[in-house]
């Protein structure tokens, strides 16, 4: 969420929580909130700055609403690179493709499954697999983490923080 709506949503807040025990007060009978509400409704200069200040809530009320009910997708993309034109993402259904795209290559694998996010030293990949148990399954995971690593770096460009590999099943078929 950008800074600027972030300091509007405070204000909003800060704002709301200040009405709200203006009215706390004067339901528990005492009287000083509703002196404030006729000095400030006194003038029609003073209904005029209220009735803008209300419409400029109703404003961040209707924001804050967008964003709360604003869904974050995790299938946004993950950064490759920022530079002058922009910034260069690759979406998590691409790495899946090439993940796969390496998996293939190291024979033993029967079935992956992978979850990408992010972390700040870079790609986090989980993978969880089905491999066949004549093999040893140590050395057939290591080659599975080397593979995709060195194809996410070769051809996606990602810099990669962790793989994580869970051996799911041991998968008896050819």
């Amino acid at each position: 969420m950008p800074v600027i709506t972030r300091l509007l949503l405070f204000l909003y807040n800060v704002l709301l929580i200040f009405i709200a025990g203006m009215l706390a007060a004067a339901g528990l009978g005492r009287p000083e909130p509703l002196q404030w509400i006729e000095y400030i409704l006194a003038t029609p200069t003073n209904r005029l700055v209220t009735a803008i200040v209300g419409l400029i809530l109703l404003v961040l009320g209707i924001i804050g609403l967008v964003y709360s009910l604003k869904s974050e997708s995790s299938e946004e993309g993950v950064p490759v690179a920022n530079n002058f034109w922009g910034q260069v993402s690759i979406s998590v259904a691409a790495i899946k493709v090439i993940i796969a795209k390496a998996v293939k290559e190291v024979e033993g694998v029967k079935d992956v499954r992978a979850k990408i996010s992010s972390s700040p030293r870079g790609v986090v990949v989980e993978l969880q697999m089905n491999v066949n148990p004549e093999l040893p399954v140590p050395e057939l995971t290591k080659n599975v983490q080397e593979k995709v690593q060195e194809y996410l770096e070769k051809t996606a460009g990602l810099e990669i923080d962790k793989i994580k590999v869970l051996v799911d099943d041991l998968n008896t078929g050819k």
